[in-house]
């Protein structure tokens, strides 16, 4: 009976003692102290690019080097929800650079050299552009990412970030999926703008995806597209003064865009010749469209003329299948252009 009763005492002790390792074990720090979670080092990041970068700057979330298309696109997602939640940047539509993407060949997991990411904000009208990495050396994961000013190539941020190898990190990275080199360029010319190229292996072994090619948005309908208020261009960085849009009309193979001096109601005949007159050449004008930035147009005609708003300049462009615009005018001498930054045409008057 003794006997028994000291098995019992035993096996109690033993199965105390054993979960006192286990609670030992699982409270011992890590070996890493600087290590955080993959969301902690996603929100870190959005926080040094919002009090880098002047509210309201457009940013460019560009691609994310993993080993996982999942992860990078995981990474991607989440870094956008934060900074649209916060409010303070406005981050370009994922769909518009997914377009980019589809015509261009890369993916947002492959490798993109920082003159690319620079020349592709500029094609999407950001402002700033955002690239970052995830990369294994030994027991050490690492995410960095990097902020660059589109118009002065300066990096503004490089936030770096030891991983802990979390459950999220493991799923992630057990997804798989392998990442398609970057090429960057026309189809056929090899790699341009210090874009890799080539294929990256991911863990379901090494393959190459094709890229379907970019379907077209449907274009705009025909019809009158006013605005109230007018549309205001920027100049160097500032509201611009002396040229608003205040129609643009949709018939048939061209879309004409109708200017005013004025952003509300109309003005004399006569200062016409005293404001936007300077920029009455075709060569001036660049018609890009967003929906496909590396495609930009010249007027193919122009006229002024006078309606109820007063006396209104026009120029009429072939008509492009998209609804979003950029429209430059300009430089005339040593005057910077003046930038309609977006133009989106919704559903005509």
């Amino acid at each position: 009976m003794k006997k028994n009763k000291l098995q019992k005492v035993g096996l109690a002790l033993l199965i105390a003692i054993c979960y006192l390792l286990l609670e030992a074990c699982a409270s011992k720090p890590s070996a890493n102290p600087d290590e955080v979670s993959l969301n902690t080092a996603i929100r870190e990041a959005a926080s040094l690019m919002e009090n880098r970068l002047a509210a309201g700057t457009r940013v460019a979330l560009i691609n994310f080097t993993s080993p996982s298309q999942v992860f990078s696109d995981y990474v991607l997602d989440q870094l956008s929800g934060v900074l649209v939640n916060n409010g303070k940047l406005i981050v370009v539509d994922r769909a518009n650079l997914d377009r980019i993407r589809q015509e261009l060949g890369f993916n947002v997991s492959g490798e993109v050299s920082d003159a690319s990411a620079q020349e592709i904000g500029k094609m999407l009208g950001a402002q700033a552009v955002v690239t970052g990495s995830y990369t294994v050396i030994d027991d050490l994961q690492h995410a960095m990412f990097k902020t660059i000013v589109t118009e002065t190539a300066a990096v503004v941020v490089q936030h770096n970030s030891d991983i802990a190898q979390d459950r999220r990190i493991q799923a992630l990275l057990a997804q798989g999926g392998a990442a398609r080199g970057v090429n960057y360029g026309t189809p056929g010319a090899g790699n341009q703008s210090g874009v890799s190229g080539g294929t990256v292996s991911g863990n379901t072994g090494r393959q190459t995806t094709q890229t379907a090619a970019p379907q077209r948005p449907a274009g705009p309908q025909n019809g009158t597209y006013t605005f109230w208020p007018r549309l205001r261009p920027m100049r160097a960085g500032l509201p611009g003064d002396g040229v608003f849009i205040a129609q643009i009309t949709v018939s048939g193979n061209f879309i004409v865009v109708h200017y005013t001096r004025s952003a509300a109601g109309p003005f004399k005949d006569g200062e016409w010749d005293s404001g936007i007159s300077g920029f009455y050449s075709r060569e001036n004008f660049i018609l890009q469209d967003l929906d496909n930035p590396s495609r930009s147009y010249n007027p193919v005609s122009d006229q002024s003329s006078t309606n109820g708003m007063g006396r209104i300049w026009t120029t009429s462009f072939n008509r492009i299948n998209s609804t979003r615009f950029r429209l430059t005018i300009g430089p005339y001498g040593e005057d910077p252009p003046f930038v309609f930054e977006e133009i989106v045409l919704g559903e005509p008057d």
